[in-house]
């Protein structure tokens, strides 16, 4: 089963995104389409030893890293390609520790191999390569040998290509803060010509807790009680804080990243919003300074904390029943910060409490104008008698009404109570099942609806007030609030929780599937299980090492069996890869299963991989790769030593592809040669072709080795022909004819000596180089006479004609003019001078080849 191509894909656009420009650190795909193998190479500063075992500097570095199946929960397989230094490289394995147990990308952990090889990472016990520790301890002082840094990665170089297929290369939040809605509480105020740039101002957050302000204290007398005066202190230390700021004048702004949005917060200054201001100034980072930010937080912090407590006083003030002193604090909180949570509310309620009240008074002041009435009338007996028929319907009528009084109140405070005790028992069941929030909000909605029962059902309200109290002050409660609850008599954060009470439903089902022997189950849930301890601190460190052994073992058979599976099916790629991470999983699993399966690994590694890349090596040969199939044959071999003593027939038939491929090779890099016209090295390709023919003819037993001898010795032939023939035509043209002479003969010696000689094309090239050669020959004959002429004209002349002086005869011209009857005619001129004018002189001159002779 291999991986996902879409992950495959996935993980390529990755890592050309992050490296796709990097002069620093190239990755080029190795196996498959998309590529689950790759080639890294650093070009860092790094250590290597050289054949000789000394330990010297390298500037480049190879690593290949292969995709496992269950990838990313299986880690990826890493090997060094280039002999690297290294306390954690060995040939066959990188040390990459605990590092993708952290849940890391590839590219960090390409970006982290890349930080081993400069030293900048290394173990210093438990090492790998020990020679390797002890050398990079006792040259501390020398590391690290380069430095990597993440950032710099990207776009490092002005254009690169992506990275491809080789053989296909080879022709084969928007804003910076959030504006909420304004709530229904809310006032709007009518902004002036200062405002236009602002429509809409936030809502507030929720503030203190509202149970702050139920807090049912015991009234002593070191409370200190909240009183106009002390307001007004307060209100005046805001005011001198306020007056150091710039009202009219905007806000300076210094340079940062963080835009601060200064019309927002002069707004919310303005408008007294000091708990939306805070919470503006608490999302901007510290670096973001603009003038007198720490005036203006100070002064929001010092409002805000006196609002808060003047609110928990106001509360004690009303649960005492002191409404008109609580009123008095809501109304001053009201007028230093207006936006403070359910401030509103708070006055609201305090207002309809004094309304009830004041119709119980009003009754009160009736009852005594009746007792007034009465006594008068004793004073008076006549108005007594006269009224006496009238006090009694007063009377009843003034009774009629306060009983309805009476009887409103009560059914009123009956209702109100009722409500109460809906919402008391409404916040119980939030608390039972964690919902603090809305547990808090249905307590301050029973404490709300209680604290309006101001006649009858006193003893019921206290002891419901008390019991809401007390849930508020619960440390269940508190906790929740604050985002914790209960695991196991700790309090812990809710995230937290939850993510322990997953981890035990997963490692409950990791556990039935490792016992059950599922292991590719197992696999995944322990793996999932041992990323969720290791990102939480609450879980025993232990239990964690334990899932992790667990996991080990289970990835380690799963593995196994996958391999064995796929190699059931002749499917050998996927097959060696699965046996390669079961093999890379030996080290960390127990010693009885290790001993167990260590060899059968072995062998079938060795096994899957011979096959799979002879496989490979096919698929290129029959692509006419003739290189790459070589290259794989090679690496076939090399990979499976033990495997060919096992099976001889498979290093027989290894060494005949091998054989093959460089063959095939040899030749295909003779027809460049040749095509390119570059004759000595298409000769040079074609006598190695030839000679691996002979050396290898026991091994290539398919196939007429000496028809393709003679072939590959024709093409020889005629590179060699062609190459000797364009030099002689380059002596020729340039005059050097004995030169050409020369070149000419050993094309007609080769000729004659090959076996190809009686063949019609060589034939003519023979016969054509043959008459080249006379007439090379013939030109140079003609061009010694001609010079031996020039040489001896003036004593011919005067042979020709004894009046003649020879110090009077001047350039002479010698032309060969033709055959005649055996003989060679030659024209020869000179001037005469001395007597006058110069007199051009003219004469035959015959050469006789027969006699050796010249005549006129």
């Amino acid at each position: 089963m291999s991986i996902a191509k879409n992950q495959l894909q996935e993980i390529q656009d990755e890592l050309i995104n992050r490296f796709g420009r990097s002069s620093v650190i190239q990755v080029k795909p190795l196996e498959g389409e998309p590529p689950e193998k790759y080639e890294i190479t650093y070009n860092l500063k790094g250590m290597k030893k050289d054949e000789s075992g000394k330990v010297q500097t390298a500037d480049s570095h190879q690593i290949s890293i292969g995709i496992p199946f269950g990838f990313p929960h299986f880690q990826p397989n890493c090997k060094p390609i280039s002999p690297t230094f290294h306390p954690d490289f060995d040939p066959d394995a990188i040390c990459i520790g605990e590092f993708w147990n952290q849940d890391k990308t590839l590219p960090e952990l390409i970006i982290f191999i890349g930080q081993m090889i400069s030293g900048e990472i290394f173990s210093r016990e438990n090492a790998f390569n020990e020679e390797a520790a002890a050398w990079y301890a006792a040259h501390d002082g020398q590391l690290p040998f380069d430095r990597l840094d993440p950032d710099s990665l990207e776009g490092d170089l002005a254009a690169e290509e992506p990275i491809g297929n080789p053989i296909d290369e080879l022709g084969m939040d928007e804003d910076d803060f959030e504006l909420d809605i304004i709530s229904d509480e809310a006032e709007l105020d009518v902004m002036g010509g200062d405002d236009f740039e602002l429509d809409i101002i936030g809502d507030i957050d929720d503030g203190p807790d509202s149970s702050d302000s139920r807090e049912s204290e015991p009234n002593s007398a070191d409370d200190e009680q909240c009183t106009p005066d002390k307001l007004e202190i307060d209100r005046d230390y805001a005011k001198k804080v306020e007056k150091e700021l710039p009202r009219d004048e905007p806000l300076s702004e210094q340079e940062d990243d963080y835009e601060v949005d200064l019309d927002l917060i002069m707004l919310l200054r303005k408008k007294k919003r000091f708990f939306a201001l805070e919470k503006q100034l608490t999302k901007m980072p510290a670096s973001a300074k603009f003038e007198q930010r720490d005036q203006l937080e100070e002064l929001v912090g010092k409002i805000v904390a006196e609002t808060k407590e003047n609110h928990k006083k106001a509360g004690k003030l009303e649960h005492q029943g002191e409404l008109d002193k609580a009123l008095v604090h809501y109304k001053e909180i009201k007028a230093l910060a207006a936006d403070f949570p359910n401030i509103d509310k708070d006055m609201e309620r305090v207002n309809n409490a004094l309304d009830l009240l004041n119709i119980s008074s009003t009754q009160g002041k009736a009852d005594g104008s009746r007792k007034d009435n009465r006594s008068t009338v004793f004073e008076d007996e006549e108005n007594t008698r006269e009224a006496s028929g009238v006090v009694p319907v007063v009377i009843g009528i003034a009774a009629a009404l306060f009983a309805g009084v009476v009887i409103f109140v009560y059914f009123s405070a009956s209702s109100q109570y009722k409500e109460a005790v809906a919402h008391y028992q409404k916040c119980q069941q939030n608390l039972e099942a964690n919902e603090f929030f809305d547990a808090s909000k249905s307590c301050t909605e029973a404490l709300t609806s209680a604290d309006q029962i101001k006649i009858l059902k006193s003893g019921a309200k206290n002891k419901l007030i008390s019991e809401i109290n007390s849930i508020l002050e619960s440390r269940k409660m508190k906790e929740g609030l604050a985002g914790n609850i209960e695991y196991k008599g700790k309090y812990l954060p809710a995230s937290t929780v939850k993510d322990i009470n997953r981890f035990e439903e997963i490692i409950q089902s990791g556990s039935k599937a490792f016992d059950a022997g599922d292991w590719q189950a197992a696999a995944e849930q322990l793996s999932r299980a041992a990323t969720a301890a290791r990102n939480n601190p609450e879980i025993d460190r232990k239990l964690l090492a334990e899932i992790e052994q667990k996991l080990n073992t289970a990835s380690f058979h799963n593995s196994y069996n996958l391999g064995m599976q796929l190699a059931g099916q002749k499917n050998w790629a996927e097959a060696s890869r699965q046996l390669e991470a079961a093999h890379n999983l030996l080290p960390v699993i127990d010693e009885q299963t290790r001993k167990k399966y260590s060899r059968e690994i072995a062998r079938l590694l060795e096994e899957a991989a011979f096959i799979s890349l002879t496989n490979q090596g096919d698929s290129l040969f029959h692509s006419k790769k003739w290189q790459q199939a070589l290259i794989i044959y090679q690496d076939a071999a090399a990979k499976a030593p033990n495997y060919l003593v096992i099976h001889p027939e498979k290093q027989q038939l290894i060494n005949e592809k091998t054989a093959k491929a460089n063959l095939y090779l040899t030749i295909q890099s003779g027809k460049e040669a040749f095509a390119n016209s570059d004759w000595d090295e298409a000769i040079k390709k074609y006598d190695a072709a030839i000679e691996a023919l002979n050396k290898n003819s026991a091994v290539l037993k398919h196939g007429n080795s000496a028809e393709s001898r003679k072939k590959l010795a024709r093409i020889k032939l005629q590179a060699s022909i062609i190459r000797d023939q364009q030099k002689a035509a380059v002596l020729l043209k340039d005059g050097k004819y004995s030169q050409a002479v020369k070149k000419l003969g050993a094309i007609s010696s080769l000729i004659s000596k090959s076996p190809f000689s009686k063949e019609q094309e060589f034939a003519a090239i023979l016969a054509e180089t043959q008459k080249s050669i006379r007439q090379a020959n013939d030109k140079q004959f003609i061009i010694g006479k001609t010079s031996y002429l020039k040489k001896h004209y003036k004593e011919i002349f005067i042979k020709s004609n004894p009046l003649l002086t020879a110090g009077n005869l001047v350039e002479p011209k010698i032309e060969f003019v033709k055959r005649v009857n055996g003989r060679m005619m030659f024209k020869i001129q000179c001037l005469e001078r001395g007597r006058g004018r110069p007199v051009r002189l003219m004469l035959d001159y015959f050469y006789n080849p027969a006699t050796n002779s010249w005549s006129f």
